[in-house]
């Protein structure tokens, strides 16, 4: 018998630098980078947003590169954000499911990031850290400037090979906004639905970055002060 079931939604966020030629346009950077939002836009509608779609970087970087025609060349960096409505003041379990699995990495670099939430009367975050027996531990943690403080050591634990993270008896005492929100790194850009899932790009956060190209503009010198964008 077919049950329907409601989407579990696994959104992606983007990261987008672009670098362009001055010389094949008239438009403002300002006006390009709007141009590169409607182009991901029309991407997020036409290949997502549905249960078959799978989240291809290369073609939506093809997109980013014929969105308009001075952009040269761009970089796109991916993250997903999972979403879900805590009980308050209520120790409970979560299984917070990604759709790909977890960016791996040997070090104690956090992987993990959280919108804030109050836990015994503190601003805090949920990040993470590898234990002494080498697995990744879900910490809640107080960050003031530069200043970072553990408040809860072990609050739950990520599978990076499943792309599951797990909490258990979290009971935060009140968030900012409507839920909670967890960013992780995927291993790969290439993100396929799992399930009854669905992925989509949160095309009005979208980080975009446009700047002129000086290798084109600035003659036989310009490569002493051309910038390239970093991976990560």
């Amino acid at each position: 018998t077919p049950v329907l079931v409601d989407p579990d939604y696994t959104y992606i966020y983007l990261e987008v630098f672009f670098k362009y030629n001055p010389n094949v346009t008239n438009l403002q950077v300002d006006a390009i980078e709007n141009i590169v939002r409607s182009a991901i836009a029309s991407y997020n509608n036409s290949e997502l947003k549905r249960f078959d779609g799978v989240f291809r970087h290369s073609n939506l970087q093809s997109t980013v590169d014929n969105a308009e025609v001075s952009i040269i060349n761009s970089t796109v960096r991916v993250k997903m954000k999972k979403r879900f409505v805590p009980s308050l003041a209520s120790e409970t379990r979560y299984e917070i499911n990604f759709s790909a699995p977890i960016y791996t990495s040997s070090s104690n670099e956090s992987v993990l990031e959280s919108t804030e939430f109050s836990y015994r009367g503190a601003t805090c975050q949920l990040s993470d850290y590898i234990d002494n027996s080498g697995n990744r531990k879900v910490q809640i943690i107080r960050v003031s400037g530069s200043t970072v403080a553990t408040v809860e050591r072990d609050v739950g634990d990520i599978d990076e090979a499943s792309g599951r993270i797990v909490l258990n008896a979290f009971a935060p005492e009140s968030i900012s906004g409507n839920y909670i929100e967890l960013t992780v790194s995927p291993d790969s850009n290439d993100l396929a639905p799992k399930r009854n899932e669905l992925l989509t790009i949160l095309v009005n956060d979208i980080t975009i970055s446009g700047e002129v190209d000086t290798m084109i503009t600035g003659g036989s010198a310009a490569g002493i002060d051309y910038t390239t964008t970093p991976r990560h």
